[in-house]
Formats: structure tokens, sequence, C-alpha cells
């Protein structure tokens, strides 16, 4: 995030529906030419190849150790098992979750532009309601996040207070 980017062309190299793996093999020349012939190419593409294979060969070994593990223990089992895991993770979050206070928060930035939320967690059983309700004036800087980033931001939050209260 450059500090003095205004367009998200600025922040970085825009992906759209791009054919990353085919037939086991990635298209290196095609990741190359999306870093470099942009009008503001990638700063390191060879450190972003390195990551995206990075990447790549590690979901490719999850996938290679997730049919194995049905392979010996069966599909049914597998699957119950992750239904298990994540049923437990939610019990979870929903404890750490119920301990939390309402809370009102607002940050300045050095400009004078400020954001200000109001959050309220409610944990009715088997569900999670959160209201987060921020608001901030549109900055002609790059400190604009719409609300998938707000979001994501949220969650990381949650998963941050569950990981530091988890036995």
């Amino acid at each position: 995030m450059p500090s003095n980017s205004k367009t998200l062309d600025e922040e970085g190299v825009l992906i759209d529906n791009f054919l990353l793996v085919s037939k086991g093999r990635i298209s290196r020349a095609g990741i190359a030419s999306l870093a470099r012939l942009r009008a503001i190419p990638a700063r390191n593409p060879d450190q972003n190849l390195g990551d995206i294979r990075a990447q790549v060969a590690a979901c490719a070994r999850g996938a290679e150790e997730l049919l194995r593990l049905m392979s010996a223990a069966g599909r049914e089992v597998v699957l119950s098992y992750m239904r298990h895991v994540r049923a437990n993770a939610a019990a979870s979050v929903r404890r750490m979750l119920s301990s939390l206070p309402d809370g009102h928060f607002r940050y300045e930035f050095d400009d004078g532009a400020a954001v200000r939320s109001k959050s309220r967690w409610t944990v009715p059983p088997g569900a999670l309601a959160s209201t987060l309700r921020a608001r901030a004036i549109s900055q002609p800087t790059n400190f604009n996040a719409p609300a998938s980033i707000c979001r994501a931001a949220v969650l990381y939050v949650i998963r941050t207070c569950w990981t530091t209260t988890s036995p």
C-alpha cells in the first residue's frame, strides 16, 4: 500500500479472471506479462511469482493429503471430522464473543479525517449477529475501504481475539 497511491491501479497489479494453472503447470509467461505490462508494473515480479508458486504448491499438497486421508479413512469419516472441527470452532468463537463488551471507537488520521464506529455483539444460540456501524468521509488518499475490506478486518479481529483467549 504505497502511501501516495490514490487509485487501485497504484496499489498493485489487478488480476481479473486469469487462468493461473493448466494441466498442472503455472502460466509463468502469463503471470510475467500481468506483472510487467501495466501502466504501473509490479515492483518485484520475480518475488510475486515465487509467492504464487508457493501458494499453488501448498494448495496442491493439501489436496493430495486430503485425498490420501479420504482413501485411508473413508470419505464419510473425514467429512464427519470436518463438520466436528467447524462446529467446535463456531462454539469457541460464540463463547469468546459473548464476553466482548459493546464498544465505541474513534480514530483520527494525521490530516484530521476520522473514522468512528460502534459495535454490538449478539450471540444467540446457533448463530452470530454483529452490528458494526462505521462512518468516515471518503478521502482522496489510499485510506478508503469498501464493505468487503471492513468485513475482513472484523473477521480478523474475531480470529485474533479467539486465538489469544483459547486454551
